[in-house]
């Protein structure tokens, strides 16, 4: 495993309190792009979650945090998952295509999208995986070798965005800058911090 995926399975597992043996990490970034508000357009967003491998198509989440750095000012959070709704990734019929569903009960200023926080993102590969299952090398292998990802975050109440359904489109094969780092470490306090120090101790 390189020191790259290696930090960035640690950085999941313990930002999301999970050991990297009983889980599997994604990494998403991009834009909104498409919002009704212009002011909101080509602001940034950052996903992290953290899923159990499946041997069927549906595997689920088990932690999940998304930063959005709106260009009009602000940084929020939702880190909270809505245990009652569904938090999956699966791998569709078409086998080239993982569809990772989260929801929220809210960001952490408990502000936004309290009545409703869902995210619904589509990763298109253009090789198809062996089999229709949730499993970690399908997952990893699509992650790997997409093309396209695209989607949506619906939020309610939605101020000081524009509108309440935001289009999220991503940045294929994105690995975190380290801006992001920084980013994740801040909201994470301690526990970020002492994964920012463990992968100077690896890149060293």
């Amino acid at each position: 495993m390189s020191n790259m995926k290696f930090v960035l399975c640690s950085v999941c597992a313990l930002l999301l309190g999970m050991s990297p043996a009983k889980a599997e990490s994604i990494y998403v970034t991009g834009v909104l792009e498409g919002a009704s508000a212009a002011t909101d357009a080509g602001s940034t967003w950052t996903l992290l979650l953290q899923y159990t491998p499946s041997a069927t198509a549906v595997a689920a989440i088990t932690q999940a945090s998304l930063i959005v750095n709106r260009v009009g000012g602000g940084t929020y959070t939702w880190s909270a998952l809505d245990g009652s709704k569904t938090n999956t990734v699966s791998v569709l019929t078409n086998k080239n295509t993982l569809r990772v569903r989260t929801n929220w009960t809210g960001d952490q200023s408990g502000l936004l999208g309290t009545n409703l926080s869902k995210l619904t993102l589509s990763i298109v590969s253009p090789t198809a995986v062996p089999t229709e299952v949730a499993s970690a090398a399908n997952v990893s292998y699509i992650m790997n070798t997409a093309t396209s990802i695209s989607g949506a975050f619906e939020f309610d109440p939605f101020a000081p965005f524009g509108d309440t359904e935001q289009i999220l489109v991503g940045i294929p094969q994105a690995v975190p800058e380290p801006g992001t780092w920084a980013l994740l470490a801040a909201v994470s306090g301690v526990i970020g911090r002492r994964v920012l120090r463990n992968r100077r101790i690896l890149s060293a």
